[in-house]
């Protein structure tokens, strides 16, 4: 095991085997409109009923000619909170630069008696601000007859805003209001949970509203959606009244995230296509100072006659530590020679001047590159990598805002 001193620090190797609040308007004046909307709908069956996510593609291609409009829904119907370790979903957040994120399916108590965890809700958000996208948490409509649940689960949601900046879309709150006004135009399928088209519909014209700073009412009548026109102008005139009206936590603009690193990413890290290499890292936050281990091999195989008594001819590991400042870190690479197995003697010696430079830059949370150059080689090039496993992300997101 090799030690590397540098500012009263001593880092220590561990040795590891490496394997095969909308609500509310964007203004024009406030917010700049992207020229084409990629939307990704992150929920259960509420979200994939009646095709909501292309009904907002189709209000937004519509009511914005020239712009285009891409929204998916990502694959699974689990709550938010089975979607952190389902692996699916975060590919899907990954897959594409999102310009939004609608997150849905926050479990809840539909009595109201009990409670429920909100921590996967807020890891989510998070998430969705590291890829420089607007979160938009979509709490459900009420069930049919329920006088009570719309408010109460927007007011859930509302606090899960209060603790991690995020729109909340009022959609509750424009079932309940257009059941007000039009008791006749019914929105539900027939279980009485879900909704029918024009349910789906009404739910469209809150998010076309959310994401584009127009207004709903505004939009003409769509033949190729099959509500009749005037029930569409009635949802129309809906959802933007509930809109205008209900706009206390969407009227700032979307900063872009400032990743930082932190103690959460200590880590085993690597690139998937080259699997069994890798590497170890630790950040020692208060001195801001970052130690690296690279497990990886020579630059070619060794001939076959050659052999090892203690692991494979071909291993070769590699150290890196320096500062770090915001989300990039600018190490040293070192390369320790002349030990022995388990033995005092002869001495393992570093040498202190290094062999290289290795620069990280992260992203979030589980994306890194690195930017290495290695003197004595002549060689550089950068490997993008992400941990092996997902158990320590929680706690660099609760650490990653400045």
């Amino acid at each position: 095991m090799t030690k590397v001193i540098k500012k009263n620090l001593t880092l220590i190797l561990i040795l590891m085997l490496f394997s095969g609040n909308v609500i509310g308007v964007e203004s024009s004046d406030t917010f700049s409109r992207p020229d084409a909307y990629e939307s990704l709908f992150i929920g259960n069956s509420h979200s994939a009923r009646n095709g909501l996510p292309d009904l907002v593609a189709t209000l937004i291609e519509t009511g914005l000619p020239g712009k285009s409009a891409n929204s998916s829904l990502a694959p699974g119907y689990g709550y938010l909170s089975d979607r952190l370790s389902d692996g699916v979903t975060q590919q899907a957040l990954d897959s594409r630069t999102w310009t939004h994120v609608i997150l849905q399916a926050q479990k809840y108590s539909t009595s109201g008696l009990y409670h429920y965890p909100t921590d996967a809700a807020e890891i989510w958000i998070r998430r969705v601000k590291e890829r420089n996208a607007r979160p938009i948490l979509f709490p459900e409509w009420p069930r049919k007859g329920n006088t009570e649940e719309g408010r109460r689960v927007h007011n859930l949601h509302l606090g899960i805003s209060s603790r991690e900046p995020a729109c909340v879309a009022p959609i509750g709150l424009a079932w309940e209001e257009s059941i007000a006004r039009y008791p006749s135009l019914n929105l539900y399928a027939s279980d009485g949970n879900h909704s029918n088209l024009s349910g789906a519909l009404l739910s469209a014209y809150v998010f076309y509203e959310l994401f584009t700073g127009r207004l709903a009412a505004d939009l003409p009548y769509i033949p190729e959606i099959k509500v009749d026109a005037e029930s569409q102008q009635k949802l129309r005139d809906v959802a933007s009244f509930v809109v205008e009206t209900n706009h206390e936590t969407c009227n700032e603009p979307l900063t872009e995230f400032e990743f930082v690193i932190n103690a959460g990413l200590n880590d085993t890290w690597f690139n998937p296509a080259t699997n069994g290499q890798g590497f170890l890292i630790t950040v020692f936050p208060e001195d801001k100072q970052m130690f690296l281990a690279w497990f990886t091999y020579d630059m070619e195989r060794p001939a076959g006659g050659v052999t090892a008594q203690l692991g494979e001819p071909g291993h070769r590991w590699l150290t890196a530590q320096g500062p770090f400042d915001g989300n990039i870190a600018n190490l040293t690479i070192y390369v320790t020679a002349g030990g022995v197995f388990d033995a005092a003697n002869p001495k393992a010696v570093t040498d202190l001047d290094g062999d290289g430079t290795m620069m990280i830059e992260f992203a979030g949370c589980n994306a890194g590159l690195v930017n290495y150059s290695i003197t004595s080689l002549g060689i550089s090039g950068e490997i993008p990598i992400e941990r092996i496993a997902l158990d320590n992300a929680p706690l660099c997101e609760a650490l990653a805002s400045p």
